[in-house]
């Protein structure tokens, strides 16, 4: 009987050493914050700061998933486990997301034209040279194209968010920004909001080099933080503690992924094992 006792105890405690949390990670189309095809497949900065999430939290087992952004917002809303890297954060997504303390600061988002249409934004452009959003928004002459479940940083979304606007068109498709630059040639809407090394990604591989103008925004004039998240759940909440640890330790390491993407001197492919 002891005997038996004492395998039993031993099958309970080895159970419950080897029963661990799951983690599931969302990956989008979203590049250079993630990179879901090509030869830098898995190098985007988002992509590195969660493999060196994983790599750090060996007391959890992890998964990964592709997801389009409506399915990234709708998980961290109803599900317990599911965490994402490259995040903004606004006051909406508080109420539900559990954020760690930032991995990067990148640099901020900008207007996005084509060439021939700066002479309508004209009246929008201080003498500084930033537009004014919170004007040029109301103007029912200019289409916008932006994607519902993207924030585009806390000064800006309310803007976005404040009321219907009819010339403000919502693309739902699972990719952030290249969908949105074939809509800026093909003249179906007038300007996007985007982040400079976005658009330097697609200008590089040869997507409508030259075509496209980047204007400063005057309501988003700092370094964008960007985030890991959780839901709010007790797990996540214990993750999101844990990453923000990792982050102090490894700070160099996150922005070194980032600069990757920024700098032609610091182009050194970051040192990161994929999961």
């Amino acid at each position: 009987m002891k005997t038996l006792i004492a395998l039993v105890s031993c099958m309970w405690l080895a159970g419950a050493v080897s029963a661990k949390d799951t983690l599931v990670w969302m990956r989008l189309d979203f590049p250079p914050s993630f990179v879901a095809n090509g030869p830098d497949q898995g190098m985007g900065y988002s992509d590195v700061a969660m493999q060196i999430a994983i790599q750090s939290l060996p007391d959890y087992t992890h998964e990964t998933t592709f997801v389009n952004p409506s399915k990234a917002i709708q998980n961290l809303r109803t599900q317990s486990n599911f965490c994402g890297s490259g995040l903004n954060r606004n006051a909406e997504r508080e109420t539900f997301m559990e954020f760690s303390v930032p991995f990067i600061k990148r640099l901020p988002n900008q207007l996005v034209i084509l060439k021939e249409t700066l002479p309508r934004l004209r009246p929008y452009i201080e003498t500084n040279g930033r537009v004014d959003f919170a004007r040029l928004i109301n103007d029912e002459a200019l289409k916008m194209g932006f994607h519902k479940e993207r924030s585009y940083g806390a000064s800006i979304d309310p803007h976005i968010t404040e009321k219907p606007r009819a010339h403000l068109i919502h693309r739902p498709a699972n990719d952030l920004t290249l969908g949105f630059l074939h809509m800026l040639k093909a003249q179906e809407i007038d300007y996007i909001i985007e982040s400079p090394d976005s658009l330097r990604y697609f200008q590089r591989r040869g997507n409508y080099q030259g075509a496209f103008w980047s204007l400063p925004i005057k309501e988003a004039e700092g370094l964008l933080p960007v985030y890991f998240a959780c839901p709010k759940s007790a797990l996540g909440k214990q993750v999101i503690r844990k990453i923000d640890a990792i982050i102090q330790a490894r700070q160099s390491e996150f922005e070194a992924a980032y600069l990757y993407w920024v700098s032609d001197e610091s182009r050194t492919p970051p040192q990161v094992e994929k999961y």
